[in-house]
Parts: structure tokens; sequence; C-alpha cells
């Protein structure tokens, strides 16, 4: 073997040898320290020299460090061999981190690119730093440092960069411009650091190349009786960066379709997509995005596609950019992000939004991913969804949200919903034969009637005439099972007869002089009331009790949403209150100054009377003031609020008629009587 050849092939041990004599450095920890503060204050090239110097006095953090810079182009151009390399050195000392980075940057780079790094971090020692070109060599007074490869080596690698279609001329054996030429954009598609000299490296990879093109060919035309194909060229990336600075359509397709790597850099370091971008070239950016470009990557600088196309309000590619998943946030020159740049280029986003510019930079003036808009719009549309279902309050409703949004915010709702209106199905279907009759328990008994199970929205909504904050906020309601309610308020002859039979503390209320039988019985507190329930119970053995507040309602609604169940306005022909009032488009009528007989007038469709009007009815529930913390079933509220005060509903003989609406709320102490209180009961129905 040659001299020439001899010095060649000992480079790498002769370098290795050298290194192994250096030490790491003592002000490791302080270059480290260095480089943090570089990077807090937004200088990454300063903070990668910085990091290198710890890096080579062995800081596993620096090179953890190191490999983040070259795979974001911080401080230097995006290089993922050199990243490789980095997280490799920083993951063989330990750091765990380093080792997933390393494994998800692989997954990123072509097999010569990984091969090619991982060559770089067996020849790394301390102190070689990460150079491009082979470290420098200590001469020896015998030995010169470096030569030139020998001649059968340059003509070796004449002859496979021919193969691979890369022109390098005639193979002489000599190491001129066009070998030189070629020789560089083997080195660019194949990821590996430029030489304008041949390098051990570089002929291991053009053997490697070739190798692989050879068999593979071989294996293609293994079988056949064809004659063997010439082995395909590689292709060239800078026939796609021309197309990209030209806006040239049609080169840019054929060069993808040749397969060229679509984030591969010029010689500035820039991809296509950048070059794109920066003209404003949308019908380029699209079909470059299509075929997978990076909008992320970065240049030497950390402008992204994205920072690009706003400093130029390029604002289709902007939106383009954005609809790709570009980021926001990426710091470029000067530690500027592209949201500086549009707010720069376009002011802010009500601006925007006065020139009619485009969603998608109105996003990006705001901060937001277009991920991010596209999550705030499919919120948007699954409560408005699911605010239809709540106003209809059917199961069907709820079905047809579950079927359009199958994995919405509110499925577990909509679901329980849904549940609920099939049980409650199957409970009104077991008294089927009873729901809207009237039975009674015994011959003095009240006269009750079989109400089915259902769901409504309790409380009235804010545009409700005469309505009060007690009233909200509206929360949907489900009254789970049948239950039977009185068809008519107690009479004074019910009441009667419960002190005839032992019963309500053998308290017999006045009429006033009314009378008495079928009119209402009035001056009976809420104690009164639970009183008279309690000896119906026993007298039947039935559970009977006072209506919850949320059941009362829904019996009065009777299915409507309106303010009464007659619908929006009522009048003094359909019930008892004073007809010295209107409501809404009403008209006034008779005042009768006291109670009427019940079932005076018309029921509603779950066939109970007198709902609204005639005496204001106990109902189980303590007084709170609004509906926050409600119960959403038939459940009476009987913690938390004022248990001293006892809910009062439906209005009297001598209100106005907003106090009789559905939804309207009254109260008073639980043992106060008056001549305009009287009360309704409900039964529980057993299966």
């Amino acid at each position: 073997m040659g001299h020439a050849n001899m010095v060649w092939h000992a480079t790498r041990s002769f370098v290795v040898a050298a290194t192994l004599l250096i030490v790491c450095a003592p002000s490791a920890v302080a270059d480290y320290n260095a480089g943090k503060r570089a990077w807090d204050a937004g200088k990454p090239a300063e903070a990668l020299v910085q990091w290198r110097a710890a890096a080579d006095a062995g800081d596993r953090r620096a090179m953890l460090e190191l490999g983040r810079l070259y795979r974001m182009g911080l401080g230097a151009p995006q290089d993922y061999v050199l990243a490789h390399m980095w997280f490799n050195l920083a993951a063989s000392r330990g750091e765990m981190e380093a080792l997933k980075e390393r494994d998800a940057l692989a997954a990123k780079m072509t097999p010569q690119q990984v091969a090619a790094a991982q060559d770089r971090a067996r020849e790394w020692r301390p102190g070689a730093g990460d150079d491009r070109t082979a470290p420098a060599v200590v001469e020896r007074p015998a030995r010169p440092a470096t030569g030139p490869p020998p001649a059968r080596v340059i003509r070796e690698a004449q002859g496979l960069l021919a193969v691979l279609g890369y022109k390098p001329g005639p193979a002489d054996g000599q190491w001129g411009g066009r070998t030189a030429k070629a020789y560089g954009a083997f080195l660019r598609d194949a990821g590996l650091p430029l030489s304008r000299t041949l390098t051990p490296e570089g002929m291991r990879a053009l053997r490697a190349v070739a190798r692989r093109q050879r068999v593979g060919a071989e294996e293609r035309s293994a079988g056949q009786a064809k004659p063997r194909q010439p082995v395909a060229t590689a292709p060239r990336p800078d026939e796609l960066h021309r197309a990209a600075r030209a806006g040239d359509i049609d080169g840019l397709k054929a060069a993808l379709k040749a397969g060229v790597d679509v984030n591969a850099r010029d010689r500035q370091g820039w991809t296509a997509l950048m070059r794109a971008a920066n003209k404003g070239y949308v019908l380029l950016v699209e079909p470059l995005l299509t075929a997978g470009a990076d909008p992320n990557l970065r240049a030497a600088d950390g402008a992204t596609a994205l920072f690009m196309a706003a400093v130029h309000g390029h604002s289709e590619v902007v939106e383009v950019l954005m609809k790709a998943g570009a980021e926001v946030s990426i710091k470029g020159p000067k530690g500027k992000t592209p949201v500086d740049a549009a707010r720069a280029r376009y002011g802010d986003a009500e601006a925007a939004r006065k020139k009619k510019e485009s969603s998608a930079v109105i996003a990006l003036l705001e901060g937001k991913t277009w991920a991010q808009v596209a999550e705030e719009v499919r919120r948007q549309e699954d409560d408005s969804a699911i605010a239809k279902a709540d106003s209809i309050g059917t199961a069907a409703a709820y079905a047809k949200y579950l079927s359009a949004h199958p994995r919405g915010r509110h499925v577990d709702k909509a679901r329980r919903y849904v549940e609920q209106a099939r049980r409650v199905a199957e409970l009104n279907r077991a008294v089927v034969q009873r729901l809207g009759k009237s039975f009674r328990d015994c011959a003095e008994c009240p006269e009750m009637v079989v109400v089915p199970g259902g769901s409504y929205k309790m409380g009235s909504p804010g545009d409700e005439a005469d309505r009060s904050a007690h009233e909200g906020l509206q929360h949907r309601v489900t009254i789970p099972r049948p239950f039977a309610v009185g068809k008519y308020e107690v009479t004074f002859d019910e009441w009667d007869a419960c002190v005839t039979g032992g019963g309500c503390n053998d308290y017999r209320p006045g009429d006033r002089g009314w009378g008495r039988g079928r009119r209402p019985v009035i001056k009976v507190s809420w104690e009164d009331a639970k009183r008279y329930v309690e000896w119906l119970s026993g007298t039947t053995g039935k559970r009977y009790r006072l209506l919850s507040e949320s059941e009362w309602e829904y019996v009065a609604r009777a299915g409507t949403t309106g303010p009464f169940h007659y619908g929006s306005t009522i009048s003094p022909e359909q019930t008892n209150y004073s007809g010295d009032y209107t409501y809404g488009s009403g008209s006034k009528g008779v005042n009768r100054r006291e109670t009427v007989s019940v079932g005076s007038f018309p029921r509603n469709v779950f066939g109970l009377h007198d709902v609204h009007g005639n005496v204001w009815e106990w109902v189980e529930d303590c007084w709170h003031g609004d509906y926050s913390g409600a119960p959403a079933d038939e459940s009476a509220w009987t913690t938390g609020g004022d248990c001293g005060k006892r809910v009062l509903r439906g209005g009297s003989w001598v209100d106005g008629p907003w106090f009789l609406r559905s939804a309207n709320r009254n109260w008073n102490l639980q043992g106060l009587r008056s001549i305009f209180i009287g009360f309704r009961i409900a039964r529980t129905l057993t299966p």
C-alpha cells in the first residue's frame, strides 16, 4: 500500500488516539449554564457555542440541548444528522430523554442519514466538537497528518457516482471540479456533511447506496429472461428548489413525482415550502403539503414557512399553512413568532375583521392554531346541538344529538336522558290503562288522577313577561315514574272528614261565610296539610303526600311551555283570579273576590282542575332563592335554603294573572294560615 493510501486510511485511528488524551473541561457546568442564559435571552446561536463547549467537556445535558438546536434549526441550519448524533451521544451517557428524542427523529430520517449520524457518533471524542469537516490531526514528525485519497479510490468513487447518475466525468483518478460537484450533490441527497474532498464517510455511503441499488436491480430481474435494466438515477432536490423559486408548478409536480425529498434543503438551508411561502405561491404550497412537506421546519434564523408568509402578507398561503397544522408560536428571527409577524403586517384581530381577512389570519393574530379554531367551532356546534335537544326535551331529540355528535361533550347527558325516557316509557306502559283516569281509595278520600312520568324544562325563560329571578335558571327535570295527583284542591268536605275521623288535630278552619262543601279548604298551614296526608295515609294504607315543587310545575304545565297551560294569556272565564288586571293580550273580566267550588273551570291535559288560581297550593319544598343546585328529578328540595318557609304555587282568587303563571314561585311561613292558601295532594303508586 502506498504512503498516501496508508495515511488516508490511518486518519481515523490516529484522531481517536489523539483525542483520547483530552479530559473534560472543569468549566463544563459554567458553559452549560451560560448556554441556558443565552437561550432564555432568545440567543440560540450563542447558546449553541456555549453548549458545544460544555459537550466537548463531556456534559450530557449540553449534548441533549445541541441535538434539539440542530433538530429545530436554531442557531445553525437545521441538520438531522448532527441532531441525531448529539442525541445518540447524550443517550449513551445516560440521558434517557435524549433516547426518546433520537428515536422520534430517526423516524423522519432516511436510512443513509441515520447511518451517517451513527458513524459520526462512533467517531466523536471529547474535544472533537461537531465540525462538518474531518477533525484536525496532530502532526507527527515522521508522518503528514492528512493527504489526498489514492487514485484508485478516486476512480472507484467516480465510477460509483456515474452509476448513481451524478455525472462526475471520466474515471481518471483525478479529483477535479466536475467530480467534486457531483460528490457534493450526492452528499446533499444523502443528508451527509458537505465536503469538497473525498472522505471515508462519503466513500462508505457511496458504496452502500450503490450496493443497495445493485441488489434491488438483481432482485427485480431475478427469474426473468429480460436484459438487465440500467439503475435509476437518484432524484435531484435542486430541481424541486428551482421550481419553487420560479413558481413553476409543472416543474415542481414533476420533481415530486420523481421522488425528490420534499423536505430537502437548498444551500441556504431553505426548503421548497419556505420558498413558495415566501413568494406567495399558494398553488405550489398546496401540492408540497400534500406530498408531505413539514410546515414547521425552520431556516437557520428560525423562520418557518408560516412566518415568511405572514411577514409578506400572503393571506392565502397563511390559511393553507394554518390548516396544514403550522405552529404559531415557533420563535424565528430576533425571537419573533409568526403571531408577531402577522400583527406587524395586519394589525390586531379586530382590524383584520374590519378588513374582512380570512378566519385563518384572524386566528393567527389571536395566537391560535387552526386545530384550536376547529375545536372551538366544534364545541360551539356541539353546545348548540345539545341546547336544541334541551329545548325540545324528547328522547328523540337527544337520540338525534347522539347520532350527529357521537363523541360530543354532552353524550353522557344525552344518553342519560334517552335511558330515563326509556325507563319512564316502561313504567307508563305498566299503568297505561289507568293514565288520565280518576279513582278514590275511600268514600271520603279526594278524587285522584294518574299522571304519566315524563320530562320538562322547569322555570321560566328570560323573556317571559313578569318573571322573577326566583324562576331561574331553567333546567330540565325528569319525573321518572307515574304517580297520582288530586284532581282538585282538597275541599272543606274532605278536610272535615279528617277531623271527624280523629285526624287533623281536630282543627276546623273557618270558611269566611263563603260556604264549605266543594269549595277548597282555606286557612290551613303547611303543617296542617302535612297532618291531613298523614291521616289519609293511615286510613287507606297508601302513601299520600304533598307534591314536590318539580312535580307541581310538571302537572300544571301538562306538556305546555307557555306561561299558562291555556297558552300565552289567560282570562277570568278560564279560572278564578282578580279580573281587574290583564296579562299579555288578555282582557279584563270579573273579580269574584272569593273562592269558587273546585272543578268550576276546564281541566288541563292531565285532567287536573284549578292549577291556576282559586287558592295558593302548599308543596313539600323548603324555600330557595333560585334553582342553583335544584334536583333534576321529582325529589322535594328539603336541604339547604330556608325550611321555616315553604313554597307556594298557583296563585289565588285575590291575585293578578302574573301570579298564576306555571313558573311563578312564592313562599310563606310553614305555620301561617291564610284565606288565600289551600293545598293539593299526591299519592305514590305501587307496582
